[in-house]
C-alpha cells in the first residue's frame, strides 16, 4: 500500500518576492530549483523528528505549480523549502500537515 501526500486545506502557494533596502517588496518570476519534502511524524511531533520519507529538489516556475510524490509510509508534513535553506519572512509556513488517500497495489 502506498500513500498520496497532498497539503492541507491552507495550500501548499508559493512566491517570490524581492525586498528593497526599505522593506518595500515587488513580485519576482518563479524559475527556481525547491527542495519539496515529504517527512513521517516523529516520535515527539515536532518538526525536527520527523523521518524524511522523500527530499527532491524540483523546479517551481509557478505560485500554483503541483508535485504529486507517492511515499511508502503514513506521512504526516509535507513541505516547501522544509528546511529553511531560501531566504524567507515568514519561515514557519514551509511545512504544512498532510491530507491521506492510500491506495492498493494496482494503484486504486
Amino acid at each position: 500500500m502506498g500513500f498520496v501526500a497532498a497539503p492541507g486545506s491552507s495550500g501548499g502557494a508559493v512566491a517570490k518576492r524581492y525586498a528593497d533596502g526599505k522593506g518595500n517588496e515587488s513580485a519576482g518570476t518563479l524559475d527556481d530549483g525547491m527542495d519539496i519534502g515529504v517527512f513521517a511524524r516523529g516520535p515527539s511531533g515536532r518538526e525536527g523528528d520527523g523521518k524524511v520519507l522523500y527530499l527532491q529538489r524540483h523546479r517551481i516556475t509557478s505560485e500554483s505549480t503541483r508535485v504529486s510524490v507517492i511515499v511508502d509510509a503514513a506521512p504526516y508534513e509535507a513541505g516547501i523549502d522544509p528546511y529553511n535553506k531560501l531566504l524567507d519572512r515568514v519561515p514557519s509556513d514551509n511545512r504544512q500537515r498532510v491530507s491521506l488517500q492510500a491506495f492498493g497495489p494496482r494503484g486504486c
